[in-house]
């Protein structure tokens, strides 16, 4: 993962060899709102040059090699001025790179999508747009307000409250062109002062939806019910909606102001005026339902729990900090495919580059007629099968220590015979998995004297810009979920160094830690002693994804 610094480029686009620009929406901050194709353009770009909406999971979708840029913006804090933003997409695809310019929301809901597309134009640059789900709408939804709602709103209006400072000094409203809106919008007060920016709006029928309004919200207010909307109008703020900070503040037109700076409202936050914002339409059945709930892992297995949490109504943050890299060594160390009687899987990392490296080597998959296959956990098995082979061996209980114990006993009783042809006490037996791997399992090996190859095929390491971001949304959570020893002791690590940092966010009280297996519990104790916290630790009572599920809600319904 590299980051390139921001320059001013020399464009001269080169028209044999120009990469295509995608402007694309990231939708409001969940991951499971991400649409298929942004995902998909995020996995094989070039180059991704993202803002500050963006959630920071997606950057774990790219490829090693991308180059990620920050561009990011908030108020009075610009990391790059939209012209070295333009300059940027023009250079990168000028040099026949494939460029993903992501956006938080839709590029074309005040998200400078046309300049962007306007500019690129004016160079020859090839674009494409990528709609986004709309914070406008998205994040009122995700707190129970409908936009529109038969007979109460068959309309709504979206309104920038955001306002720039021009040379003079003088407040000023963004330029004509900044309201979005289901019907015909009241013509813009461009060259107005801020005093009266918003009164026009009050005439306007349906739903009033304000952007980025939070530091105008008194003078929206007031100018509303200036113009003629009742003090008494519900007011509803949802501040970072569909993510796992999501808050609603609620209020009316004459009190919203004082309620949202003694809560200490602030942006990203979507402003709803009129009487949906009256509306509350959130489950409380769901089983998780108010569960704020960060899984950490692998990309893979933070999505795998991801969904099923989201479905029983738990706010979910995906943190996939442990990065896997395949191991350079791993081709040379494989021996050839029919010299080996057993495989063995302690992940689904494991066979994804299994089959990853004897595909690069050019090796024929049917020398892997005769020989058997040993895995731990059904959803390795399950990856196991998607490539067209059987597990010939599981282990009850699923942990390595166990699995190599199981299948000592197994190699020496030649107990095999009933699953294949082959003799479970002859050949070679080789085991590829991560680098940093339990020694368990060799030690057993060597041990029971078991002629076995410990091949490192891939190497886990910790993302640390992944890391950060999570640190940064602790302070919000009821339950973190470890799946490694690794993966517990990088977080910790991380965090232990946050807390001599200024404003470091802090774990609250109530949050508990959620272990795969005994052994990653047992790092986390180690964790929680050393650094005194006084957390519930539970422990998945089997050790797989359905299984951190399952603790967390017999803990949430106890």
């Amino acid at each position: 993962m590299s980051e390139a610094p921001l320059k001013t480029p020399a464009l001269t686009p080169d028209s044999t060899q120009l990469g295509t620009v995608y402007l694309v929406g990231a939708g409001p901050g969940d991951t499971g709102l991400l649409t298929a194709r942004a995902a998909e353009l995020i996995e094989k770009c070039d180059v991704l040059v993202y803002d500050a909406l963006s959630n920071p999971a997606f950057l774990s979708r790219t490829k090693s090699d991308c180059t990620k840029i920050y561009v990011g913006k908030r108020l009075g804090k610009h990391s790059a001025s939209q012209s070295e933003i333009n300059a940027l997409l023009v250079e990168h695809a000028s040099a026949g790179r494939m460029v993903v310019r992501l956006k938080g929301g839709d590029p074309f809901v005040f998200g400078r999508g046309g300049e962007e597309a306007h500019e690129l134009a004016s160079h020859g640059i090839p674009y494409q747009l990528v709609p986004g789900v709309t914070s406008a709408i998205a994040a009122l939804e995700s707190a129970g307000i409908p936009v529109t709602h038969r007979e109460i709103a068959r309309s709504f209006t979206v309104i920038t409250g955001h306002t720039a400072v021009p040379a003079n000094g003088t407040a000023s409203t963004v330029p004509a062109g900044s309201t979005a809106t289901t019907a015909q919008a009241p013509a813009s007060a461009s060259n107005s002062t801020a005093t009266g920016t918003f009164t026009q709006y009050a005439a306007t029928d349906g739903t009033l939806i304000f952007l980025m309004g939070v530091s105008h919200l008194a003078e929206i207010a007031s100018d509303l019910i200036a113009g003629g909307k009742s003090p008494d109008t519900p007011v509803a703020i949802v501040e970072q909606g569909t993510t796992i900070r999501e808050r609603r503040t609620d209020g009316t037109l004459s009190t919203i102001a004082k309620i949202a700076g003694e809560r200490g409202v602030s942006n990203p936050a979507v402003i709803c005026v009129g009487d949906v914002a009256a509306f509350r339409f959130t489950s409380e059945a769901l089983p998780l339902a108010g569960a704020r709930i960060a899984v950490t892992g692998t990309s893979a297995l933070t999505e795998k729990l991801r969904q099923p949490l989201t479905d029983l109504g738990a706010r979910v943050y995906t943190a996939p900090y442990m990065q896997v890299a395949q191991s350079p060594e791993a081709a040379t160390l494989l021996p050839l495919l029919s010299e080996i009687s057993w495989l063995i899987f302690t992940s689904t990392n494991g066979v994804h580059g299994f089959f990853s490296l004897i595909k690069a080597r050019g090796d024929d998959v049917r020398s892997l007629s005769q020989t058997k296959f040993c895995v731990v956990g059904n959803g390795t098995a399950e990856t196991l099968r998607s490539y067209g082979f059987t597990a010939d061996y599981v282990p009850p209980r699923y942990t390595v220590a166990d699995m190599a114990q199981g299948f000592t006993g197994l190699w020496k009783a030649g107990a095999a015979h009933a699953a294949g042809s082959s003799a479970a006490g002859s050949g070679l037996v080789c085991a590829l998995r991560a680098k940093e791997g339990s020694d368990d399992l060799a030690e057993i090996f060597l041990r029971e004297q078991i002629p076995f190859r410990d091949i490192p095929l891939y190497t886990l390491a910790a993302d640390e810009a992944q890391l950060d971001a999570l640190l940064s949304q602790i302070d919000a959570l009821n339950y973190i979920t470890f799946a490694s020893s690794s993966g517990a002791s990088a977080f910790f690590e991380r965090y232990a160094k946050s807390l001599t940092e200024p404003a470091a966010s802090r774990l609250p009280s109530a949050c508990a830690f959620v272990c795969i297996g005994e052994k990653t519990a047992a790092t986390v104790n180690g964790w929680r002693a050393k650094l005194n916290l006084q957390k519930r630790i539970l422990t998945a009572r089997t050790y797989t994804a359905e299984g951190i599920i399952q603790a967390i809600s017999g803990d949430k319904n106890d």
